[in-house]
Parts: C-alpha cells; sequence; structure tokens
C-alpha cells in the first residue's frame, strides 16, 4: 500500500505516518520499497512478523468493538 493511500484511509497527517512507518520498519513490521521516477514513491508490505503481530490482535479488536 503507498504512503498517500495510507494517510487517506488513516486519516493522519504525512509526520505522524512517516514517524510510525519509519518506527515499523526498524522493529521489522513492515517493509518499505521505493519505486524511482518522479516523483518518488514508497509502498509498504506487512514482513512475517507482522502477519503473525496483526492475527495475535484480531481478538482483542473484537472484542473491543463488541464492549464500545
Amino acid at each position: 500500500m503507498g504512503f498517500n493511500e495510507l494517510k487517506r484511509v488513516l486519516g493522519v497527517n504525512s509526520r505522524s505516518l512517516s514517524l510510525k512507518l519509519k518506527e515499523l520498519v526498524e522493529q521489522g513490521y513492515i517493509e518499505r520499497e521505493v519505486k524511482p521516477g518522479p516523483p518518488l514513491r514508497s509502498f509498504y508490505t506487512l514482513t512475517e512478523k507482522g502477519k503473525s503481530t496483526a492475527l495475535l490482535s484480531l481478538p482483542l479488536v473484537y472484542y473491543i468493538m463488541l464492549t464500545k
């Protein structure tokens, strides 16, 4: 998913998203791929670590949604 698409979907500002994505890359949850050309485009994908963490968090998200 591209940076601008993530920004639009999440409704956050560029600086906050950029900082969080950088942290997630450093921690091994996502990978960043930069496509060349004007303009440079960044795309992000989940790593295996990110996928397993997301799957483990689904029951918690479900519980939170039920108790709202």
